[in-house]
């Protein structure tokens, strides 16, 4: 059993589930199915990347050839292009209607049409 590697794994659980915490209380107001879902895995990606990495050190301090254990790092790098792609996904909104064509000045950031 190693002291330090049982700290950073409380550490980490203990960051993962202030993060699902303080995200979920923010207020989220999907347009849609599909940025609900996006959303979801955002946040559920975001959560589980601590999470996993405080499994990864508890398992790393509490299994005696932790050796075996070094594929599990593959598990926060994939939750992290998830929530890398879950983002991207909602900061581009597919579900948005544009009339128009983009404003190449604007980079994306067009103000919302007025309605009359």
């Amino acid at each position: 059993m190693s002291v330090p590697e049982l700290v950073i794994a409380g550490v980490c659980g203990a960051v993962g589930v202030r993060s699902l915490i303080v995200t979920l209380r923010k207020p989220f107001e999907p347009e849609g199915t599909r940025d609900r879902l996006l959303y979801a895995l955002y946040v559920t990606c975001r959560a589980g990347w601590w999470l996993t990495l405080g499994f990864f050190f508890l398992g790393y301090g509490l299994v005696e050839q932790p050796q075996d254990l070094r594929w599990f790092l593959l598990v926060p790098i994939a939750l992290a292009g998830i929530q890398l792609l879950a983002s991207l996904g909602l900061a581009h909104g597919g579900d948005r209607d544009s009339d128009h064509a983009p404003d190449p000045d604007m980079n994306g950031h067009e103000p919302p049409k007025e309605q009359s």
